[in-house]
């Protein structure tokens, strides 16, 4: 799979929501489950799973068998 990432700035606001839902539930490493993702962002599902399937697409997430993790960066407040 390719570390390449497409630019942040072709991210909706909805796609960004969901990615900081992701982060935020990932924080101690396990994946975050899209009806967690819809809970937290209190977003409707079409518009979470539209959001999860562009930001997969873009490689800033990835889809596991437990959920969604963040993909490939070189950064984190977390540091």
């Amino acid at each position: 799979m390719s570390e390449q990432r497409a630019d942040v700035q072709g991210l909706s606001d909805v796609d960004l929501i969901v990615y900081e839902a992701v982060a935020t539930l990932g924080q101690d490493g396990s994946a975050a489950e899209a009806d967690r993702l819809q809970t937290m962002t209190d977003l409707p599902e079409e518009d979470v799973w539209q959001a999860l399937n562009h930001l997969v697409q873009a490689n800033h997430v990835h889809a596991t068998d437990h959920g969604y993790t963040l993909g490939p960066h070189d950064w984190s407040v977390w540091q």
